[in-house]
Protein backbone atom coordinates (compact mmCIF):
# COMPACT_ATOMS: atom_id res chain seq x y z
CA UNK A 1 0.00 0.00 0.00
CA UNK A 2 2.81 2.37 0.89
CA UNK A 3 4.56 1.56 -2.40
CA UNK A 4 1.45 2.52 -4.38
CA UNK A 5 1.31 5.89 -2.69
CA UNK A 6 5.00 6.75 -2.92
CA UNK A 7 6.30 5.22 -6.17
CA UNK A 8 5.68 5.53 -9.91
CA UNK A 9 4.42 9.10 -9.89
CA UNK A 10 4.01 10.17 -13.49
CA UNK A 11 2.73 13.36 -15.05
CA UNK A 12 -0.73 11.81 -15.47
CA UNK A 13 -0.97 10.90 -11.77
CA UNK A 14 -0.01 14.42 -10.74
CA UNK A 15 -2.47 15.86 -13.25
CA UNK A 16 -5.29 13.65 -11.90
CA UNK A 17 -4.44 14.72 -8.36
CA UNK A 18 -4.50 18.39 -9.35
CA UNK A 19 -7.80 17.99 -11.22
CA UNK A 20 -9.32 16.16 -8.27
CA UNK A 21 -8.22 18.91 -5.91
CA UNK A 22 -9.66 21.59 -8.15
CA UNK A 23 -12.97 19.73 -8.43
CA UNK A 24 -13.13 19.33 -4.64
CA UNK A 25 -12.38 23.01 -4.17
CA UNK A 26 -15.10 23.96 -6.67
CA UNK A 27 -17.56 21.66 -4.90
CA UNK A 28 -16.76 23.22 -1.56
CA UNK A 29 -17.12 26.75 -2.93
CA UNK A 30 -20.41 26.01 -4.71
CA UNK A 31 -21.88 23.66 -2.13
CA UNK A 32 -22.60 21.05 -4.80
CA UNK A 33 -22.05 17.29 -4.51
CA UNK A 34 -21.42 16.39 -8.15
CA UNK A 35 -18.01 18.08 -8.47
CA UNK A 36 -17.09 16.54 -5.12
CA UNK A 37 -17.86 13.07 -6.45
CA UNK A 38 -15.81 13.65 -9.60
CA UNK A 39 -12.97 15.16 -7.59
CA UNK A 40 -12.98 12.24 -5.19
CA UNK A 41 -12.82 9.85 -8.11
CA UNK A 42 -9.83 11.66 -9.61
CA UNK A 43 -8.03 11.76 -6.27
CA UNK A 44 -8.70 8.05 -5.67
CA UNK A 45 -7.35 7.21 -9.13
CA UNK A 46 -4.22 9.25 -8.61
CA UNK A 47 -3.42 8.01 -5.11
CA UNK A 48 -4.07 4.32 -5.83
CA UNK A 49 -2.72 4.47 -9.40
CA UNK A 50 -5.80 2.82 -10.89
CA UNK A 51 -8.03 3.70 -13.78
CA UNK A 52 -7.61 3.96 -17.52
CA UNK A 53 -6.06 7.39 -17.72
CA UNK A 54 -2.81 7.30 -19.63
CA UNK A 55 -3.18 3.73 -20.84
CA UNK A 56 -3.12 2.07 -17.44
CA UNK A 57 -5.73 -0.48 -18.48
CA UNK A 58 -3.81 -1.91 -21.42
CA UNK A 59 -4.77 -5.50 -22.14
CA UNK A 60 -2.38 -7.50 -24.29
CA UNK A 61 -3.92 -8.88 -27.48
CA UNK A 62 -5.08 -12.46 -27.50
CA UNK A 63 -2.66 -14.75 -29.27
CA UNK A 64 -4.02 -16.25 -32.45
CA UNK A 65 -4.33 -19.99 -32.45
CA UNK A 66 -2.74 -22.00 -35.21
CA UNK A 67 -6.04 -23.43 -36.40
CA UNK A 68 -6.47 -23.14 -40.12
CA UNK A 69 -9.74 -22.59 -41.86
CA UNK A 70 -10.59 -25.46 -44.13
CA UNK A 71 -11.64 -24.77 -47.67
CA UNK A 72 -15.39 -24.55 -47.89
CA UNK A 73 -17.20 -25.64 -51.03
CA UNK A 74 -20.01 -23.29 -51.96
CA UNK A 75 -22.94 -24.14 -54.11
CA UNK A 76 -24.62 -21.56 -56.30
CA UNK A 77 -28.30 -21.06 -55.54
CA UNK A 78 -30.52 -19.85 -58.39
Amino acid sequence: MKNRLTQNWTFMRVLRLALGGSFLYAAWMQGDWMPAFIGGLFIYQSLMNVGCAGGNCYVPPVKQTTKTIEDVAYEEVK
